[in-house]
């Protein structure tokens, strides 16, 4: 009876494994019989840029004309000439691997969801989210506090340094990496002693403003409430940041005035269209300042909107 059982577990799993099998075979027919020539690569591990990626693809005989790759997030858009270089590539892809991935997953990508998505989350996602939570998410935890949140943050931070440069060296890894690694898994020594600011707030001295719109649509000079890897554009409004100088503020709030009744658009990451960019603000102890400030001037059409300008 035991022997029974086991034989019928065995050919209930087998059974499973082939439907499994014929689904993935199902879903693979239908990225292949897409018109798209694009498609959507999940499983990516973060390390690998654009290039990296690039290459990496290239090393496996991947032949693809685009790679579109947002850093810290764990896919990427494969572009293809045409639907025999798509074909050939994702199957390259899934025999061979990725460098570093575990899971690969290819999906048809679809422009059109992405943008949606990414309005609908930039309006809803963000609406209650504080500035100062995004650019200094410490701003209000005691000073004595923070330096021993940060000390463990940079310890973190150290121990992937080391498992990031063993990764990326592979087989030619520095004599000094093994040495720390195999007293405290630290990149380098750490000094005990972190020695406090004497300025707490207001100390920056350049600061990169973007310019877009705020979650009601309006023109506005600050900090994007979010990553747009994660379909946020909205920028917020960062009067009430701690870190930036009272000149850096000032000025912002002049640019911010005279951009309500701009003529000319923001940037806009989602239509790749607009004008304005971004504000730097850079002051030195010299009292000068320098002010940059950055356009897209493929917008500017005719030599009449670059006069205006």
């Amino acid at each position: 009876d035991e022997e029974n059982k086991d034989n019928d577990n065995n050919e209930d799993q087998e059974e499973k494994l082939l439907k499994k099998r014929s689904r993935e075979e199902d879903r693979l027919e239908s990225i292949f019989m897409d018109p798209g020539l694009a498609v959507h690569l999940s499983g990516v591990p973060q390390y690998l840029n654009k290039d990296k990626l690039w290459k990496e693809l290239k090393s496996i005989g991947v032949d693809c004309s685009n790679v579109k790759r947002v850093q810290r997030v764990n896919f990427a858009i494969i572009v293809f000439e045409d639907q025999e270089k798509k074909r050939d590539g994702i199957e390259k892809i899934l025999e061979k691997g990725i460098k570093g991935s575990k899971d690969i997953k290819i999906q048809i990508q679809n422009k059109k969801q992405k943008i949606e998505r990414s309005d609908k989350n930039t309006n809803k996602s963000v609406m209650k989210k504080d500035i100062r939570d995004v650019v200094s998410p410490y701003w209000n935890i005691p000073y004595e506090e923070q330096l021993s949140l940060k000390k463990k943050e940079l310890i973190k931070n150290l121990v992937k340094a080391t498992k990031s440069i063993k990764r990326e060296s592979k087989y030619n890894i520095p004599d000094w990496v093994n040495t720390y690694t195999m007293k405290n898994k630290l990149c380098c020594q750490l000094d005990p002693v972190i020695i406090p600011s004497p300025q707490i707030d207001f100390y920056r001295n350049k600061v990169s403003y973007t310019i877009g719109k705020d979650i009601n649509k309006n023109p506005m000079v600050g900090f994007t409430l979010g990553r747009y890897a994660d379909n946020v554009t909205a920028i917020g409004n960062p009067e009430e940041c701690p870190h930036i100088s009272k000149i850096a503020e000032d000025i912002r709030n002049i640019f911010q005035e005279e951009i309500i009744n701009f003529k000319l658009e923001p940037y806009d990451k989602v239509t790749k269209g607009g004008y304005l960019r971004e504000l730097a603000i850079k002051t030195f102890t010299t009292n000068e300042i320098l002010i940059t400030l950055q356009v897209f001037s493929k917008e500017l059409k005719t030599e009449e909107e670059t006069n205006n300008f």
